[in-house]
């Protein structure tokens, strides 16, 4: 179906613009770049809506406008989610100034879905800063000796020092080149020797677990 609707519109975008038709230009417009975005060419369907989007404006079409607003905010939720919601936000304006309820409507409900991506993404976003955080600070020691930043004490985060010590036992346990894997007694007892890298409490944690 989406093939063959391209293939009608497409003639008919060259005919309104030989006839100078700028508001059908725009109306056909807004259709192929929705047509593009089910198809995921995001690049095409960006130049055709941002080229609606000016002749819309141009000729004071609202209907379109509005329409138009609203394909460019689901564009906008893939790249730029900013941007959509404040397409979006205008889109549902002028529904309302021309009273169009039907797009308010499903404006309004659009701007919900967008307000729940947002959450679902701020709390992804979250997610992979703390793992990111311990990653990068899992050899720090609490004492102040280890690396990349020379973090003491609690400026370590926590999951860094659980991660940085199962690490240890874990390459202390596992076979390495010139050395055979240490039994547990002997990794445990390293660990000990080692304890100052990490805070007393995750050391005894440790020790529970290890036995």
């Amino acid at each position: 179906f989406l093939p063959r609707a391209r293939e009608i519109l497409l003639p008919a975008l060259e005919e309104a613009r030989r006839m100078g038709h700028k508001g059908l230009q725009a109306r056909i417009l807004g259709q192929l770049g929705r047509i593009a975005m089910w198809q995921d060419e995001l690049d095409p369907g960006s130049q055709y809506l941002n080229e609606a989007l000016a002749l819309s404006r141009q000729v004071g079409d609202m209907a379109t406008l509005v329409f138009v607003l609203r394909q460019i905010a689901n564009l906008g939720y893939r790249e730029d989610p900013v941007a959509g919601r404040r397409h979006l936000e205008e889109s549902i304006e002028l529904a309302r100034e021309i009273g169009d309820r039907e797009s308010e409507a499903n404006g309004l409900n659009s701007l919900a879905n967008l307000a729940s991506f947002e959450e679902q993404h701020a709390e992804a976003a979250s997610h992979y800063n703390r793992a990111l955080e311990i990653v990068r600070h899992h050899h720090e020691h609490w004492d102040g000796t280890g690396y990349p930043d020379g973090l003491a004490g609690a400026a370590i985060p926590r999951g860094a020092q659980i991660v940085g010590i199962a690490a240890a036992y874990d390459a202390l346990t596992s076979p390495r080149a010139g050395r055979a894997a240490l039994t547990r007694d002997a990794a445990v007892a390293q660990i000990l020797r080692w304890r100052s890298a990490w805070a007393p409490h995750i050391v005894a944690a440790f020790l529970q677990v290890a036995g």
